[in-house]
């Protein structure tokens, strides 16, 4: 009954992402990469006189992101069918906007996947609701927009 559309699948993917964003939080808080990351991210100064390697730390920051954006874009156009590069246009508001709900700081030094991964879950539901209400893809952006600039106020006291 619950085929590759069913609620069996959505079910399935959902404990999937859970899953792998568990081992992710997991490697970022025990590696010693990861807790580097997470000092270089909080204060860099100070990492850099605890004796962090700062600048090896950001490679590395920046290769991760590297690799999970071209895996998120291999999973898009696996989706799409096609390797069209204007369908991920428009969903960097999503991602920033389930990033700063999840309760990541963009002035540094606070954050968590499973954090990102409920604020993923939360946008993913709104524009849902937003859409089954009617409203428009402008309107949508306005309230997605509104959103962020609640969370970011509300992260800054």
């Amino acid at each position: 009954m619950g085929g590759v559309g069913g609620h069996r699948g959505c079910r399935h993917r959902c404990q999937a992402v859970l899953h792998r964003g568990a081992h992710a939080s997991l490697a970022a808080m025990v590696a010693v990469i990861g807790r580097h990351m997470a000092a270089t991210g909080g204060n860099e100064a100070a990492a850099r006189f605890s004796g962090i390697d700062v600048d090896r730390a950001k490679v590395v920051a920046f290769m991760l992101s590297g690799a999970c954006a071209s895996f998120a874009g291999l999973m898009l156009a696996a989706r799409s069918s096609a390797g069209n590069p204007t369908v991920g246009v428009g969903l960097e508001l999503n991602v920033i906007a389930a990033v700063i709900i999840g309760g990541t700081s963009l002035f540094g030094g606070r954050g968590s996947v499973i954090g990102s991964i409920i604020g993923a879950i939360f946008i993913g539901i709104l524009g849902f609701g937003l859409v089954v209400l009617g409203l428009s893809t402008t309107i949508q952006e306005i309230v997605k927009g509104v959103i962020i600039i609640l969370a970011v106020s509300l992260n800054r006291r």
